[in-house]
């Protein structure tokens, strides 16, 4: 019984407080606390167009993209993950459907994010592309995690990711599994 008045003691708070958008402002305000959601956009420019193919290698036939590199420009909302970023570009093509993967990598100003992402096509054709962002911090940022999604657009004025949204959170902790990296024996 007590740990349901508990349970129900902090819904009310949480509610009074504005529910979680209040939880996470007053984690933007503490260094300390976490999540910390982020918001924002970013574009990208190729630097090296990789290699295109076909059918060769890909293990259903198609098209493919392999090591793809772009600068990035970001405008996200926390400063630990604006910075110069490179992002190398990976993707197989069957008709119109796409699986995307690649690595990403920020130079925060106190450390840095290296990064894994995965995507597909927007199912709701809302976007060119939605890719996951898996990122452990490194440097000063070393024991957290950036996780983000990406609507992601592959026109523009850049050639990839013009003006795309982002929104993810930073937390205290290793990135969940699968994406945990197993501990060296």
């Amino acid at each position: 019984m007590r740990k349901l008045w508990a349970a129900s003691a902090a819904i009310v708070v949480c509610l009074a407080l504005g529910g979680m958008p209040a939880l996470a402002q007053e984690a933007s305000n503490s260094p300390t606390v976490s999540p910390v959601v982020v918001s924002g956009t970013w574009g990208c420019t190729k630097t090296d167009p990789g290699t295109r193919g076909t059918s060769d290698g890909l293990m259903w036939g198609g098209t493919g993209a392999r090591d793809q590199v772009l600068e990035c420009d970001l405008a996200l909302s926390d400063p630990r993950v604006i910075g110069p970023t490179t992002i190398t570009f990976n993707d197989d093509c069957f008709g119109a459907e796409c699986i995307f993967w690649g690595t990403l990598v920020i130079e925060g100003p106190d450390g840095g994010w290296d990064c894994l992402f995965s995507g597909t096509p927007d199912p709701t054709g809302g976007n060119d592309g939605l890719l996951l962002h898996v990122c452990p911090g490194r440097g000063g940022y070393s024991g957290l995690t950036f996780m983000a999604q990406q609507a992601v657009s592959f026109s523009g004025t850049a050639d990839f990711g013009d003006g795309t949204n982002i929104r993810g959170v930073i937390y205290q902790g290793p990135p969940p599994p699968p994406f945990a990296v197993p501990a060296s024996e």
